[in-house]
């Protein structure tokens, strides 16, 4: 009779180890039901997204349909229906106006009604009439018209010029040119066989601002004109306006370079049109098709960007020869050509090169930037350990914020490590655009990161030991508040963070400098 006690003491035991492991494999269980209840509402949310994008795209092939009969005022009025999903219609876009019979006086229609109006807007509004212009504009110029009669040439130029003195002469324009790269790097449309995945589209995905359409418009101007003169040109402008004062259109000579496979005179072209680079993207993009080898055509103008290479000529500007290889390979990426394996080897030596010479600090942001486009370019990224390409990617951001760059470098699943190491660098901005170039904002918060970049900009205007503020420093300041109102306007964070405050801020600063 004794043993029993043990006996039960040791079913209790058992028992309870029992109902401890059927709890954990309950709670295992709940969680994967979690899980799987978590991937359910997400697929369907992205049902219902295509749905929704399905609908429009329907909706609007049915509205553009009768777009022959609309005048520029009421194009506008239907565009701005699609404040926030013009990206979506760009192709119908295109499309609606391939159809027309004359779309280059119809888009100039509605550019002029809203040039005619704008000063009579309230913020919002013009923003939105705005970034309807800019579309048009830009699906105009891919268009690319064969025959624009002569009265919608000069009236575009009259409009062209009349804008930009006006842009001149207004107060606090300083924030609205930094321009929108999804609009100025535009690239012609590349199948997806065709493209680097990913690429494109998280490069749309990144934050842009609505800009004035004049910069558009302007670049329509000069390559609607068929002979290759640029209309505009008679108006002398001032240095820093060599894109209207160019006296002819690259088009024929970037071709020419193309076909000839003369990859050092391309380069020193390029060189020679640095300050055209945002317009031509495209023209360099589709010129670079008609060379019988793309890969060693770039290939060919890269060494100008060594300094150990014998190509390298010291009397150019580094930055500037930089620049003109990165936008080289910037297309040849967007192209994607086969690469035959001699230029291969031939690419994996400078690439090694080009590595060693970016030395323990990586150098510039716009070198390691050019080198990173290379590897993709020339299939390299996987030679590099997934943390050495992190690493080279956060000092590329000091150059430029690109979210398809970190996709096509085979980074998104380090995308929160990348945010993270990009806030440490104090880049903040940069790291806004990879949050909502990649959908993580529940992870990180982009309200505080603008304050934060706020009083960052502000100490840094401000150092300690300035005896005197300067309108310099004032300006300064004042941009970078217009730079976060705009983030919290394209962000739509107004809720969290009241822009009318920001805007009441920048009236002192502007009192200021009134008086000094």
């Amino acid at each position: 009779m004794s043993v029993q006690p043990q006996v039960s003491e040791q079913s209790l035991g058992e028992m309870e180890d029992h109902l401890v492991s059927l709890q954990k494999s309950i709670e295992t269980r709940l969680k994967e039901l979690e899980i799987e209840k978590t991937r359910v509402k997400k697929l369907l949310k992205e049902l219902e997204s295509k749905e929704k994008e399905i609908d429009l795209v329907r909706n609007f092939d049915f509205g553009f349909g009768s777009m022959a009969g609309m005048d520029g005022k009421e194009l506008l009025g239907f565009l701005n229906g699609y404040v926030g999903q013009q990206e979506k219609l760009h192709d119908g876009i295109f499309q609606a106006l391939k159809s027309c019979e004359e779309p280059e006086k119809l888009v100039l229609d509605a550019v002029k009604k809203f040039h005619s109006v704008n000063g009579e807007m309230d913020i919002g509004e013009g923003t939105v009439w705005k970034r309807s212009c800019v579309v048009l504009l830009e699906q105009l110029t891919r268009l690319r018209p064969k025959i624009v009669p002569p009265d919608v040439k000069a009236e575009a130029a009259r409009l062209a010029r009349e804008w930009r003195a006006k842009m001149k002469m207004e107060e606090g324009q300083k924030g609205v040119l930094e321009v929108d790269q999804a609009i100025l790097h535009s690239r012609p449309k590349v199948e997806p066989s065709q493209s680097q995945s990913g690429y494109s589209k998280l490069d749309n995905q990144a934050i842009s601002f609505p800009t004035d359409p004049w910069p558009q418009l302007e670049s329509f101007c000069i390559s609607m004109d068929g002979r290759g003169s640029n209309f505009l040109s008679h108006e002398k402008v001032k240095e820093h306006d060599s894109v209207a004062s160019s006296s002819t259109s690259p088009w024929p000579e970037l071709k020419s370079l193309c076909i000839n496979m003369d990859g050092k005179s391309l380069r020193l072209f390029l060189y020679n049109h640095a300050a055209e680079h945002d317009f031509i993207c495209s023209e360099v993009c589709d010129a670079l098709q008609y060379a019988s080898d793309p890969a060693k055509l770039v290939l060919d103008a890269i060494p100008g960007i060594l300094s150990s290479q014998p190509d390298f000529d010291k009397s150019l500007s580094l930055n500037k020869v930089r620049k003109s290889c990165v936008l080289l390979l910037e297309q040849l990426i967007n192209i994607s050509p086969e690469i035959n394996p001699q230029v291969k080897e031939e690419a994996l030596m400078m690439a090694n090169e080009w590595r060693a010479n970016l030395g323990p600090q990586y150098q510039a942001g716009l070198n390691v930037y050019g080198f990173l486009h290379f590897i993709v370019a020339y299939g390299f990224t996987s030679n590099y350990e997934a943390d050495e390409l992190l690493g080279l990617l956060v000092t590329a951001n000091q150059h430029k914020a690109s979210p398809g760059l970190c996709q096509i470098l085979g980074l998104a699943d380090k995308v929160e490590v990348l945010i993270k190491n990009l806030i440490q660098k104090t880049l903040l901005l940069e790291a806004i655009e990879h949050i909502y170039a990649f959908e993580v904002k529940d992870m990180f918060q982009p309200v505080h990161l603008l304050k934060d970049y706020l009083k960052q900009s502000t100490k840094q205007i401000y150092k300690k030991g300035t005896k005197s503020v300067s309108r310099q420093a004032i300006d300064k300041e004042i941009d970078a508040v217009r730079t976060v109102i705009r983030y919290i306007a394209k962000l739509k964070l107004e809720s969290e963070y009241r822009p009318q405050i920001l805007e009441n801020y920048i009236v002192q600063p502007e009192k200021k400098k009134r008086h000094m």
